[in-house]
């Protein structure tokens, strides 16, 4: 099939209007479904570098838009100094770095100017909601004039509504608090666990800026990896033992005072615990246990030296370290890891058939005890580019799925730390 890449330079303030790159030699792009994509461009000519730090680009594929991104690095090189020839290389990542630029402030924070700006301890920016909102939430208020100083503020910035998406595909609802963390550290958080990523776009129709989280398109039923239709060429597997499947986890020591004020008044230092346990991990592989100390997770009291009023209940605690405990147990837990590469078919193009992040159907390696091969359902993490001599090279790669290995039922013990204490005093 024949392909053609156009490559346009835009500025911030150019609108719809775009610049082609006459002189290209080879394009690379590294598309990255749950993290950021990378792009390198060089070329050679005449005049100088068409391309400067901080310009923005936009890929075309058979006119259609595939990627935008920002000029990070230029490389120049005088290739022959008599004939004057330039030889340039120009790098980067998608947009969506600018979610690097902000931190989390709070409104307290940015009601006043940077000259004289105050942060008070305990102001916090929270928000509780599905995953999907908080989310638009946090980037609303790094970025939208109405939510922040108009310094901090894109202009004609277009966000999405939630309203817009299915509660199912939103993720869970939960309370959300941060102050002085990087944005896109915020947003990879909350929408790791429900494989929601943030993404900042470009429209070259409209030149409108937006705002993007995109839901995953299922193409189970219509994109089937396996060997037998020709459209893998190679894989690997890899079984690992759990490293534990019983955990204690503690929270940071706290101090209890008991009979305050009276002359039978007692002072000591506890932890608050919870156990959690993989049941049929234990089964299979036998009782592996392991503790865990989070020791910034405690029970805070008001702090008159910072006049911090923000107060975490025991019950808080108990609800972050049972979160903490079921984490512990699913990154320790036995897995198996495929890495399946692609081969592309005249039954399975990219982009008009797939894409980066769709969710597929594989079916690959044979169980142990059935002979029967194995199915499941992975995305496709990541898609290399390369554009050169009007070749292009597509490989896609299925980034380690991960069967279910790990159990989903837990037994959870709350609590230990009061059956604990009379050997703690």
């Amino acid at each position: 099939m024949m392909v053609t890449y156009d490559i346009y330079k835009r500025r911030k303030s150019d609108g719809k209007r775009m610049t082609l790159i006459q002189d290209f030699l080879s394009l690379s792009l590294d598309l990255n479904w749950s993290g950021r994509s990378k792009f390198s461009i060089s070329g050679e000519g005449a005049k100088v570098c068409p391309l400067d730090v901080g310009d923005y680009i936009v890929v075309i594929r058979n006119a259609e838009l595939l990627f935008s991104g920002i000029v990070k690095t230029v490389e120049i090189e005088c290739q022959n100094v008599i004939a004057g020839t330039i030889g340039w290389t120009v790098s980067g990542e998608d947009d969506s770095v600018i979610f690097d630029w902000r931190i989390i402030l709070t409104e307290s924070d940015t009601s006043v100017q940077f000259d004289d700006i105050t942060f008070g301890n305990d102001a916090y920016d929270k928000c509780e909601a599905d995953a999907y909102t908080r989310m638009v939430h946090y980037i609303r208020n790094c970025y939208d004039k109405t939510k922040t100083m108009s310094s901090r503020a894109i202009s004609g910035l277009v966000f999405p509504d939630p309203a817009n998406v299915p509660s199912s595909q939103r993720g869970e609802t939960a309370l959300s608090a941060y102050r002085m963390k990087k944005l896109s550290d915020v947003l990879k958080e909350i929408g790791e666990e429900y494989n929601l990523f943030a993404q900042y776009s470009w429209s070259p129709v409209t030149g409108r800026k937006e705002i993007q989280i995109p839901v995953q398109r299922n193409k189970t039923r219509t994109i089937i990896i396996s060997p037998q239709f020709g459209n893998v060429s190679n894989w690997s597997a890899t079984r690992t033992f759990p490293q534990f499947n019983a955990v204690w986890v503690c929270s940071g020591e706290y101090e209890v005072i008991e009979d305050e004020g009276t002359e039978n008044e007692k002072k000591y230092s506890t932890r608050i615990w919870v156990y959690a346990e993989d049941t049929e991990s234990i089964k299979t592989y036998g009782r592996i246990e392991a503790t865990v100390t989070k020791s910034d997770i405690k029970v805070q009291e008001d702090d008159e030296e910072t006049e911090e009023d923000e107060t975490l209940t025991e019950e808080d605690v108990i609800e972050l370290l049972e979160e903490e405990a079921r984490k512990q147990l699913q990154d320790n837990g036995a897995k198996e890891k495929y890495s399946i590469t692609l081969a592309d078919t005249e039954t399975m193009h990219f982009m008009s058939d797939w894409k980066c992040g769709d969710l597929v159907k594989v079916i690959i390696d044979y169980d142990q005890n059935t002979g029967k091969p194995k199915s499941f359902e992975a995305t496709i993490e990541t898609v290399s580019i390369t554009y050169e001599n009007l070749v292009e090279k597509v490989v896609p790669t299925i980034g380690q799925p991960e069967e279910g290995l790990f159990g989903q039922v837990f037994e959870m013990i709350s609590g230990i730390d009061k059956r604990l204490q009379n050997e703690e005093e």
